[in-house]
């Protein structure tokens, strides 16, 4: 987005920034929360200024056990994998899940919820520090790009392949991924981070009745204002029954600014003035943050 590459262009100029998290400093007083809150937000743009606002129905409590780090990069990550594994791709326990970046936001996410949905994983990476964040996330088996990959993902399930695939990669990565998807096997959308966006013949899908479906849970939330607002954040629990708070939830490996942790502070406001004019809006939430 920074470099107008991506889907949405905002109007020059624009602060980047999509998730917040902080702590209330003041907030109105039929929104739910209250001075001293922890909470995570969506914000959109300008989560990365020293106040940014979101509307108040795309925040949340933030998790007990979770830093500011992680509450800033739990919602968007989450909910796409989410959204993708489960209302996009259907999931279902026992199926062989392919997430192509994982080592990403998106594909760590997608590993730990697959995982948590009763899925096998196997999870694409470029290098041996990212599989080992891809093995730390939940993958049971770690397949590396610069190989021959698409004949490994073929192999998969006896010889049919995968069952879901993710794909946050698009260009070549979908060209291949199509081939080595199962009868009945769906490859999800997620984004285009390879720069190239790929099209398919539909004869392809016909003939070898699979799937390509695509997974933006952003979008989906503004197409329809009865799915408003982020579900309040959650512990997926796996198919064993097994509690999973302790592996779920985003594995921050570097912090970039000050370490400080009172300089993540959110206000929620309707009084435009105590946040930039370009972003403050009635019942929403400005957050004082070093994201």
């Amino acid at each position: 987005m920074s470099r107008g590459l991506y889907q949405a262009r905002p109007e020059l100029p624009f602060v980047p920034g999509v998730e917040v998290a902080g702590t209330v400093r003041d907030a109105p007083a039929d929104c739910g929360f209250a001075p001293g809150d922890r909470v995570m937000a969506v914000t959109t743009l300008g989560g990365f200024a020293e106040v940014a606002a979101a509307p108040a129905a795309l925040t949340c409590a933030l998790p007990q056990q979770f830093s500011f780090e992680q509450g800033a990069g739990f919602l968007l990550n989450y909910h796409t994998a989410h959204f993708a594994l489960t209302r996009r791709a259907a999931l279902r326990p026992g199926e062989t899940v392919v997430i192509h970046g994982a080592a990403g936001g998106v594909g760590t996410a997608a590993i730990q919820v697959a995982r948590c949905l009763g899925a096998e994983v196997v999870a694409v990476t470029s290098s041996a520090p990212k599989a080992d964040v891809a093995r730390t996330a939940g993958a049971q088996t770690v397949v590396d790009s610069g190989a021959d990959w698409p004949s490994l993902l073929r192999s998969l399930s006896n010889g049919q392949g995968a069952d879901v695939i993710v794909d946050p990669v698009g260009g070549d990565r979908f060209d291949e991924s199509l081939r080595c998807l199962a009868p009945g096997g769906r490859l999800v959308v997620v984004g285009f981070t390879e720069g190239r966006i790929p099209t398919v013949a539909a004869n392809r899908l016909l003939l070898r009745n699979i799937s390509v479906v695509g997974a933006a849970w952003g979008a989906w939330l503004r197409g329809d204002s009865s799915r408003s607002g982020v579900p309040p954040a959650r512990s997926w629990s796996s198919s064993d029954g097994a509690d999973s708070r302790d592996t779920v939830g985003p594995k921050t490996a570097s912090r970039y600014l000050s370490p400080t942790p009172t300089l993540h502070a959110c206000t929620r406001t309707s009084r435009p003035a105590t946040a930039p004019s370009s972003a403050a809006t009635p019942a929403s939430m400005a957050c004082s943050s070093r994201p």
